[in-house]
Formats: structure tokens, C-alpha cells, sequence
């Protein structure tokens, strides 16, 4: 039987615009327009999986991206004797994922069921063809129609840059591990520390010191000088740490830092141990931490994905007048974040892009090469984890769990309904109704 007859217009339409209320309040989404989440109605279903069950099949083809909405996945690599490894865990309610199906290209990694799992499914074969849009321009829509490529471009792309910078901060605490545990087994706790303290860093979390302006200004004493928008960050009254890391990977792009890691590792050892008396990291001395002896593989900036981004966008021809890859970084930058959507936005105002296609092939080279510079990070953290033996995915603070919840519930409730009207032969009549339990192990 047609799987599209499991689509939600076939199998609940009465609850479209619940469906469109729901997903509008869900933080992922919250920059789609409401065209676009009817059109997402239009074209999703909601798929219940078993224990053991593929999500995902890596090396296979398809063209949809997924929602959790209630379960445990794990995310699976072959390794080079095709051997699965368990790489990452998901298991937020509302994480999207699938996004390479995105580019036509077959799939970088498998995704299973643990236990029970209701996921959204969306075909994005509904949205203009945008790579047969570049490579045969006569074949091209109407150019307002590209404007859904924006909308979800701008939605995925904002997920896999989220993704990205996470990664980066990974491999950044894995090197680490694997580095300094070489030497001695009483170094490990502190380039955890140090580890903590790079996180920290990124996020502008470190607590407010007197001291901690003056050690960032003299570690970079030697860029200040000759770079007037770090030499302002670093003599507001505030330092927004974020921002900094920001503008330094923004000078490493333009090339004008000549080492990135001899520059930011010093300055972490000399934050490591300003910060060692502090109150607040007591407890990090008293973590006990595995003995691993290896060679840590090389650290990949996130200046890499820049720079080779900004070449394929030139290369595109997508700018109507040329940008500077300093314009170019300096847009994409938004607190010391990757924003596609305000890159793109900025753009189009500045009519550096003048139609709508080009914005969205901007936008689908920004998660395309997020896609390539993510898969490279997988299979780099992938190493790391032979020489740990244990992986552990950072984790994120979710929304309001009591909102989250209702809105768990609700979807539930929705997949139980389109599952009763569903009159396909052997599809499961069980829905678990655990949610609470769900949230509450997972700390929500």
C-alpha cells in the first residue's frame, strides 16, 4: 500500500490546526511560518518504532527528517571493520535529526530504537527542488516559492550549526583527555578542568572575577593592538567571553591568527588556574577518571567549516556584489553563535543577495557543509572513543518541563488517534502512555 496514505492530512486532518498551534510553540520550530508548518502537516506522519528498530539505515537513501517525540534513540557508525559503535544518544523530546537526506546523499549513520519510540516524520520532497534549481536554471519555480526553502533551510540549518559548535567543543575536551593522560594519571583531573572551564568559556558562563579580564587581556595582548573590534570587547566593562571566541575564529579564518590552538590553549591553562581555589569547582578534583594511553588525533577549527564554506558560496556565485569573508564571518555571527537564518536575513536587507533562490542555495550550502564538516567530527569523536572506551553526549537544558510535557502528551494523543483511523494491515495498536516517567529520567 501508498506509505503516503500514513501522511497527516490523509489520517487526522481535523486536527491540522492543533497540529499548527503545537508545533509553533515547540522552541526547534519557532521561526517557521505558519504556511509552513500547514505544509508540514501536509506532508509529515507520525511513526511508532519498537525496541531495536531503524530509524535510520547508514548508506541508505531516502528524503525524510524526523522529530522525537517521545522514546530513546541511539546514534550508530560502522567503523572501519563495519563494525556499529554507539557515537551519540537521543533522547530530548523535540530534537530533529535526518537532516542529511537534505542533500540527496545516502546516510552517515544508523538510528535505533530503544524500547519504545513515537517520532514525526517529514518528506522533504514537498519543497522546489533547489540542487535541480541551480544545476538547470530554466527549470526553476517562481521565485517566491523558494521561500520554504528559506523557512526550513533556515530551521536546519540552525540545528546542524547548534551541532557543529558542539562537536567542536567535544573534540576540543577529548583531545584533552587523551593528550594530557599520556604524561601522568594525576594530570587527567586537571585538563578535565580545563575541559570545564573551555565550555564555560563558550557559553560566557565563568564566574566574574577580577582577575579573569585582565588574564584574556594578556593573553592576547599580541592581537589587540592590531585588531580594534577585539581590542573593544576587551576593554568593555563586562567581557562577553562568547564573543570573543567568536572574533578570534573570525581572525582565524581571515588567517590572521597564524596558530589558533597555541593561542587558545594557553589561554585556558592560565583561566585553569586562576580558577582551581574557586569555590565553585570543588567537586571537579574529586572525579576519579580512567587510565587511556594513545596518540590524540589532530583538532579541527570551526574556522575550517568557514572558510570552506565561504569558497563554495563564491564559487556558487549566489552574492549579487562580492562580500569579504570578514563581512561574510562577521554576518554569520550572532553573541558568539552561528545564525543561518540572520546571515541569510542580513543579506537579502543588504541586498548582497537579490532572489529568493539564491538566498535558499546559500542556505542549503550552509547546512550542506555542516552536514560534511559534522560527519568528519563523528568519525574523529569515533577515534577518540576507542581510546576512552566510554562516550558521553553533553547535556542540554530542555524547556519548561511542565510545557514540554503537554505538548509530549498532546502529540502522543495525536499518533493515537491517526493510528486508530489507520486502517494499514499490522501496524501496532500499542502507544506507551509513560510519558512523565520518560521526562523524568531523562531529568526534565
Amino acid at each position: 500500500m501508498n506509505p503516503n496514505t500514513n501522511y497527516l492530512k490523509n489520517t487526522i486532518p481535523e486536527l491540522e490546526q492543533e497540529f499548527v498551534e503545537i508545533i509553533r510553540q515547540i522552541p526547534v520550530f519557532g521561526s517557521l511560518s505558519r504556511q509552513l508548518i500547514h505544509q508540514l502537516f501536509q506532508y509529515s506522519k507520525f511513526i511508532k518504532l519498537n525496541n531495536g528498530q531503524y530509524v535510520i539505515e547508514q548508506d541508505k537513501l531516502d528524503q525524510e527528517i524526523f522529530v522525537l517525540i517521545q522514546g530513546y534513540l541511539h546514534v550508530m557508525l560502522n567503523d572501519e571493520f563495519d563494525k556499529a559503535k554507539l557515537i551519540d544518544r537521543i533522547n530530548q523530546p523535540f530534537t530533529l535529526f535526518g537532516e542529511k537526506s537534505l542533500l540527496g546523499e545516502p546516510r552517515s549513520a544508523s538510528i535505533v530504537a530503544v524500547g519504545e519510540v513515537i517520532l514525526l516524520g517529514i518528506d522533504l520532497s514537498s519543497l522546489p527542488d533547489i540542487v535541480e534549481g541551480y544545476e538547470i536554471p530554466e527549470n526553476r519555480v517562481a521565485d517566491e516559492e523558494y521561500l520554504h526553502n528559506v523557512s526550513m533551510y533556515s530551521l536546519l540549518g540552525k540545528v546542524l550549526a547548534q551541532r557543529l559548535d558542539r562537536l567542536v567543543k567535544d573534540q576540543y575536551k577529548f583531545i584533552q583527555k587523551i593528550k594530557n593522560f599520556q604524561d601522568q594519571h594525576s594530570m587527567w583531573v586537571e585538563e578535565w578542568f580545563d575541559a570545564r572551564i573551555f565550555n564555560q568559556f563558550m557559553r560566557n558562563e565563568l564566574p566574574v572575577t577580577p582577575r579573569v579580564p585582565h588574564i584574556i587581556r594578556e593573553q592576547l595582548q599580541n592581537y589587540e593592538a592590531l585588531h580594534p573590534n577585539l581590542e573593544k570587547m576587551l576593554n568593555e566593562p563586562n567581557i562577553n567571553t562568547s564573543s570573543i571566541y567568536a572574533e578570534l575564529v573570525t581572525l582565524d579564518a581571515m588567517g590572521e591568527i597564524i596558530n589558533f590552538p597555541s593561542l587558545l590553549l594557553p589561554l585556558m591553562r592560565k583561566l585553569s588556574d586562576h580558577f582551581k581555589t574557586h569555590s565553585q569547582y570543588a567537586d571537579v578534583f574529586l572525579i576519579d577518571l580512567l587510565e587511556v594511553h594513545g596518540m590524540p588525533l589532530p583538532m579541527t577549527a570551526l574556522s575550517k567549516y568557514l572558510n570552506l564554506l565561504y569558497d563554495a558560496l563564491i564559487q556558487a556565485d549566489v552574492f549579487s556584489t562580492l562580500i569579504t569573508k570578514e563581512e561574510f564571518c562577521r554576518m554569520f555571527f550572532d553573541q558568539g553563535n552561528l545564525e543561518p537564518f540572520i546571515l541569510a536575513k542580513n543579506l537579502w536587507e543588504e541586498r548582497k543577495i537579490n532572489s529568493r533562490f539564491n538566498q535558499a542555495y546559500l542556505l542549503f550550502l550552509v547546512c550542506q557543509h555542516c552536514v560534511y564538516a559534522i560527519s568528519e567530527m563523528n568519525t574523529k569523536i569515533l577515534q577518540y572513543v576507542e581510546f576512552l572506551n566510554t562516550y558521553s553526549a553533553p547535556q542540554q537544558k530542555f524547556m519548561n518541563r511542565e510545557q514540554g510535557l503537554k505538548w509530549v502528551e498532546r502529540l502522543c494523543e495525536m499518533e493515537e488517534e491517526q493510528r486508530k483511523k489507520n486502517r494499514i494491515e499490522g501496524e501496532s495498536e500499542n502507544v506507551s502512555e509513560n510519558v512523565d516517567d520518560l521526562l523524568a529520567n531523562m531529568g526534565l
